[in-house]
């Protein structure tokens, strides 16, 4: 059964306003986070997996690539509303047709505005945008309609994530095959997502989280070694916890949290890393 836990009593006003800041309210329609490069260095067969929704392009890779259960986790209600969006998707439309769809879901200005009087937009697409919007799950429907015609700002449109996720066809037919209901949802952050969990994970995904732990008001560098505690105990032997960042193309592996230093003050710093303000890619393996 799908399931929809985290530090809230769901309604649509608290899913409207801000959890933690402004910033927070807003999800993207694409990820800017592709961890595919990855996926191979964590060879697990049948993975659980706890992965950030990002859009819900994580946990659809996951999916795809043999994971045996996932549950999903983000600060926003946001990405748990697009994520159901392109579950309900997936199951009605052909890869190219999905590429247009979530394409016009980055663009959007308003319904009304943008998609029924684009002339460039195919009725096909019109309607279907509105059948894959009424066959989402209760938990999200409402939200995704008040998103679509009254907020679509809070669904941000950067010119940069020009790439929608997957590009590759055989890969969409892998999702396809391997997603065929909605994913578990917590709505809570990294820091707190511990709190609503039970089980152990064989990966544990926390893309491109911590580098904002470098620089926003909310945590400190120091937070990164007491979230990464949280979640130590929740990683089966031998799993492995992924941590990247969106800039760096390399990743550095340790052998247990041992591994990974901390200073006095609770500061964070990895061998072979610079020390500068900047978080760099890391996977962390539980080898005992």
């Amino acid at each position: 059964m799908t399931t929809f836990k985290g530090d809230f009593t769901f309604n649509l006003q608290r899913a409207l306003t801000a959890y933690y800041d402004p910033m927070y309210v807003n999800a993207y329609p694409t990820t800017n986070e592709p961890i595919e490069q990855w996926i191979p260095l964590m060879p697990i067969k049948n993975p659980r997996v706890l992965t950030v929704a990002a859009s819900g392009d994580q946990p659809l890779l996951h999916a795809a690539t043999g994971a045996s259960h996932i549950d999903t986790f983000d600060l926003t209600i946001n990405a748990c509303a697009i994520m159901d969006f392109k579950t309900a998707a997936l199951q009605q439309l052909n890869h190219s047709e999905y590429l247009e769809t979530i394409h016009l879901l980055k663009h959007l200005d308003g319904m009304n505005s943008f998609i029924f009087y684009n002339k460039d937009v195919s009725d096909f697409i019109k309607n279907s945008f509105i059948q894959i919007v009424n066959n989402m799950p209760d938990r999200t429907q409402e939200l995704m309609y008040h998103l679509i015609y009254q907020r679509p700002d809070a669904m941000q449109r950067d010119s940069d994530f020009t790439r929608t996720f997957p590009t590759n066809p055989e890969l969409y037919n892998k999702i396809q095959q391997t997603t065929k209901k909605p994913f578990n949802f917590i709505w809570a952050d990294l820091m707190n997502v511990s709190n609503y969990i039970e089980d152990k994970y064989d990966i544990i995904n926390t893309s491109n989280i911590f580098e904002h732990y470098m620089y926003d008001r909310h945590h400190t560098k120091a937070d990164i070694y007491i979230t990464i505690k949280k979640l130590w105990p929740h990683l089966n032997p031998g799993g492995y916890l992924l941590c990247t960042a969106a800039a760096p193309k390399t990743i550095l592996y340790y052998q247990g949290l041992e591994e990974v230093l901390f200073d006095m003050n609770g500061d964070i710093s990895f061998p072979s890393v610079p020390k500068d303000n900047a978080f760099y890619p890391i996977l962390i393996q539980k080898t005992r």
